[in-house]
């Protein structure tokens, strides 16, 4: 009786015994048990074997899961790596487009000689502004077309000296001899930048593709922040391949989108152009 209530203390003790988290006192209990007793002993051998073999099967499947965690590590390092070449790429490629342009741009900011014709369309309103430009002589030609009204604004610049004439119908008006009163029309360079991070900054957020507008093969840019425009995340830019000047700008609004084109003439202007109206066509202001 005492010796099968010893055997089912110590029974209850084995696997305690087993993972060592049994006292000096206790163990020393179980062991001297285990020497007198064949059938303890057999059921501590019986429990160490299939202790074992769980401890085998968890570690395989430890394994398992570590290969299986490894394998998604390296294929979520591949996919990071395959998103850095990308990007990579991108920059890579806006960078050398961007600094190709702005060079050739350059070369036309500075011309002495040039004709820049702007169209701008906004819903129902046009308006047309030819700029002639010759050694240091301005004259501007602006033309606005509503439904209503054609209004014709002619502005002459030579050295400080302004002369404007404007026309609406059979009025006519005329500004003479006016300083400080400049409307030049410039060749702009869209993409300009200061320096190489310049360029890097806004080769992350441009996007770019090739089209053709107007005739020519141009590379549409959206998402490309000028410093000589207030551009905004939805407008879009069309800048000539082989110039580098912009053709197209269309710029989001509230309601309509305003889309202006751009052409260009180099030395073709004469001096015939700087020839002003008869003053006596005009009331003097």
């Amino acid at each position: 009786m005492n010796e099968n209530r010893d055997c089912k203390i110590v029974q209850d003790l084995l696997p305690n015994y087993i993972e060592k988290l049994t006292n000096e006192e206790t163990n020393k209990y179980i062991e001297e048990h285990l020497n007198e007793c064949k059938e303890c002993k057999d059921v501590l051998l019986e429990m160490q074997k299939e202790l074992k073999i769980s401890d085998q099967k968890r570690d395989r499947r430890e394994v398992k899961y570590i290969k299986k965690f490894s394998n998604k590590m390296k294929i979520l390092k591949i996919i990071l790596l395959i998103i850095l070449i990308i990007f990579g790429i991108h920059i890579g490629r806006n960078m050398i487009i961007i600094s190709s342009l702005n060079n050739k741009a350059n070369n036309y900011v500075s011309s002495s000689n040039y004709h820049k014709k702007t169209t701008n369309f906004n819903g129902d309103n046009l308006m047309i502004i030819d700029t002639y430009y010759k050694d240091g002589k301005t004259v501007t030609f602006l033309r606005r077309v509503t439904e209503k009204e054609i209004n014709k604004i002619s502005v002459y610049q030579s050295e400080d000296i302004t002369n404007t004439y404007f026309e609406t119908g059979d009025d006519k008006k005329a500004q003479l001899n006016q300083k400080d009163a400049f409307l030049v029309s410039n060749i702009f360079n869209y993409l300009e930048s200061n320096n190489i991070f310049e360029i890097l900054i806004r080769s992350v957020t441009t996007n770019i593709k090739t089209v053709n507008c107007n005739g020519k093969d141009c590379y549409l840019m959206t998402d490309y922040f000028s410093s000589d425009l207030l551009t905004s995340r939805n407008d879009s830019a069309y800048i000539d391949k082989e110039t580098g000047l912009i053709i197209r700008m269309t710029m989001s609004g509230d309601s309509k989108d305003t889309v202006t084109d751009y052409t260009y003439e180099f030395d073709t202007v004469t001096d015939d152009i700087f020839i002003e109206p008869d003053i006596n066509e005009y009331k003097i202001q």
